[in-house]
């Protein structure tokens, strides 16, 4: 997984710091519809 931010608040629906979360956690959150942009499922 690769994020760019130090958080998850602009991209996901979670929020604080990614060195928080384990993997399996930033696996549960959605970073595909951040904000409106619908990205097709792979």
């Amino acid at each position: 997984m690769l994020l760019h931010d130090s958080t998850v608040d602009r991209t996901s629906n979670g929020t604080g710091a990614v060195a928080e979360h384990a993997l399996a956690q930033l696996r549960e959150l959605d970073f595909r519809s951040w904000k409106g942009v619908d990205v097709p499922d792979e």
